[in-house]
Parts: C-alpha cells; sequence; structure tokens
C-alpha cells in the first residue's frame, strides 16, 4: 500500500506542491514506517508532515493505515471519513478505507470504497488501485464491473500476459465466450502463449474450452489436435465434448471414442458413463 501512494505523490504535481521538500522526504519515511510495521513511529511522522500540510490527502490515508495497523480500527476510520468531508474526491483516502474494510473483512463496504477510489483516480490510472477494485469486483460477484475493470487494466499493461487472460475470463463470465476466444485469439498474436510448455499447454486446453463454450466445436477439435497440450486427459475431455456437439457425420463416432478413451484412462464420471451407455 505504500508503495502504491508514493507512486501517485510521483505523478500527481499538485500533491508535490502542496507538501514542501522536506515533507516529501519525510513522506518517504512514513512509507518506509509502514512497510517495516513500525506504525506508532509513522504516525508520529504523519502527524509531523500535517503540522505544515494539513489536508494532504495521502499523508492522512497513510495516517489511517497506520493507526488501523496499530490496532485502532474505529480511529483509523474516524481520521479517514473526517478528511473525506473536506476531500471528497480523494481516491488515496477511498482506497485506503477500502483497504481498512478488507481488513475487517467487509467486501461490500470494501468494494464501494475500491470503486469509488478507482471513479476518482482520475488520469493518474493507478495499476494498484484499479486491481484492488477488480479483486473485491470478483468478491461481490459485480462481473460487469469486473470486466470493465479488467479491460483498463489490459490498456494500462497490454504486454502482460496475465491481463489477456483474466480480461478473456471477465468476458466468459458475462457469457461472452466467443469475445473471450478473440481476446485469446489476439494474445497469441501480439506475444507468444507462455512462458513454459505447461503454461502454453493451459491456454491451448482454455481456448478450446471457449471455442466450445462459444458453439464452435469446429475450432475446439482444430485447437486440440493442431496444439500440443499436456494433460491428456483434459484434452481427451475437450474432445468428446467437442465432437458431441459437432455436426461432422463421423462426430458420433468420434465422441463415443473419445469417451471410451476417458473410460479406459480411468474416468468414470457420470457424464463419461452416460455418453457410452
Amino acid at each position: 500500500v505504500s508503495v502504491l501512494y508514493w507512486e501517485r505523490m510521483a505523478a500527481s504535481p499538485a500533491q508535490q506542491e502542496e507538501l514542501p521538500a522536506q515533507e516529501r522526504q519525510n513522506y518517504r519515511k512514513l512509507c518506509k514506517c509502514y512497510d517495516e510495521h513500525e506504525y506508532k513511529k509513522g504516525i508520529a511522522i504523519a502527524d509531523s508532515i500535517l503540522v505544515k500540510a494539513p489536508t494532504c490527502a495521502d499523508v492522512i490515508a497513510m495516517k489511517g493505515l497506520c493507526t488501523y495497523q496499530n490496532g485502532s480500527t474505529e480511529d483509523a476510520i474516524a481520521i479517514i471519513k473526517e478528511a473525506l468531508k473536506t476531500n471528497f474526491m480523494a481516491s488515496s483516502l477511498w482506497h485506503a478505507l477500502g483497504v481498512i474494510h478488507k481488513g475487517e473483512r467487509d467486501d461490500h463496504q470494501a468494494f464501494a470504497c475500491f470503486k469509488r477510489a478507482n471513479q476518482f483516480d482520475g488520469n493518474r490510472n493507478t495499476h494498484s488501485v484499479t486491481r484492488d477494485a477488480a479483486a473485491m469486483a470478483i468478491a461481490v460477484r459485480d462481473w460487469g464491473y469486473y470486466c470493465e475493470l479488467r479491460q483498463k487494466l489490459l490498456g494500462l499493461k497490454s504486454s502482460v500476459r496475465y491481463n489477456w487472460v483474466t480480461y478473456a475470463i471477465a468476458q466468459q463470465m458475462l457469457g461472452n465466450a466467443k469475445v473471450a476466444l478473440g481476446i485469446m485469439d489476439t494474445m497469441g498474436m501480439v506475444m507468444e502463449w507462455g512462458d513454459t510448455p505447461i503454461e502454453v499447454s493451459e491456454v491451448h486446453l482454455y481456448r478450446a474450452q471457449l471455442a466450445i463454450e462459444a458453439g464452435q466445436p469446429k475450432d475446439a477439435i482444430a485447437i486440440l489436435t493442431k496444439e500440443k497440450t499436456l494433460d491428456r486427459c483434459a484434452k481427451q475431455q475437450l474432445l468428446a465434448q467437442a465432437y458431441t456437439l459437432s455436426a461432422a457425420k463421423s462426430a458420433k463416432a468420434q465422441a463415443e471414442a473419445a469417451y471410451l478413451e476417458l473410460f479406459n484412462m480411468g474416468l468414470d464420471q457420470r457424464d463419461v458413463l452416460f455418453n457410452l451407455a
């Protein structure tokens, strides 16, 4: 969290102007105290900074977090809420309040705060704010907002494979399997499928799963027969599903063969036995 606020301070000219040079140095010390769990010392440093800059949202946010980690939850919330009365659009205050509610396992309150933090983050596009909001969107099952945030994170760091995959998953959770498959295929055009054979295998299995969900069994079969996958059982399961959905003349026999192979592999799940009956 402290790294987040230091990044915000460095990226925000307004905040840099608000704090004199000496206080910016003290702010670094405050962040270090938080990282090293020296919360009482951090509170003291925050108070010394606030004497000269009483409305600095980032400092108040860090003071609230240090107070919370020092065991005073009610005081921490009160500190931040009081600051929000005069600086309602301070993203760092909302984010700190969300961190506290998350620590208290109040997912809905944490989500509401992270959502505000992301809303007021403006053009700074702080990665940590958006990432935390996305994580809480999963906790409260707000898949629409989760998808929106994953798209934003992909835009911020399109070179990160994880952002492509999670955006595809977000679209899948909304029932947009065809869109999700398109995202994964686009990822394969701009970067390698994975860094290891296992990663590459899992990506292709996921692509095949999406193709099946999108009603494109032919594409799923093409992926599974063309690309190298390491999980033989998962591959056979997906092939069996794809052949079952396929309209090709030989599909029924191929589906039966795939299910029989699964049975011979020791997989006796209900759907396998049902399709062999």
